[in-house]
């Protein structure tokens, strides 16, 4: 009986190492990713929108 409580917490620790592992190493890299192209877009866009008044104003 005690075998199968053994495969039991092997099992528990094998799913917390491989959600860990998924979230360190793919799910936060991309939302990291892709906070920064929000941020380079932005960028631009402020670019772009300072560019045009600058020419409005002259």
């Amino acid at each position: 009986m005690e075998i199968y409580y053994l495969i039991g917490a092997i099992a528990v620790v094998v799913l917390i190492v491989a959600h860990w592992a998924l979230w360190k190493y793919w799910v936060k890299p991309m939302f990291n990713k892709h906070i920064e192209n929000e941020r380079l877009r932005d960028q631009a866009q402020n670019q772009k929108i300072k560019s045009i008044n600058e020419e409005h104003n002259t």
